[in-house]
């Protein structure tokens, strides 16, 4: 299966609950052509819950992951992030 942007938008899919929640998966080409998982709307851009960027940085509650694995709950202040530095 592929899915394709359709001119300038996203290449997505949706999954929905109906009334409940819904979920999607793609690339955000609005945003450097990230990979995402979103939750609540109908586009890329907002609810992001996962993002990986053209990198391999892994964002975990952040759309701007800046390390391999970057974990932000930006809600209550708490947040994880996780780096390695061979230097």
């Amino acid at each position: 299966m592929t899915i394709e942007q359709d001119g300038d938008g996203d290449a997505a899919l949706s999954f929905l609950l109906t009334g409940i929640r819904r979920w999607l998966v793609g690339v955000d080409h609005s945003d450097a052509d990230k990979f995402k998982i979103s939750t609540g709307d109908t586009n890329l851009q907002t609810g992001t819950k996962l993002t990986i960027d053209s990198d391999g940085n892994v964002g975990i509650g952040t759309a701007t992951p800046s390390a391999k694995l970057d974990v932000d709950e930006v809600a209550d202040g708490i947040g994880l992030r996780v780096r390695r530095n061979d230097s």
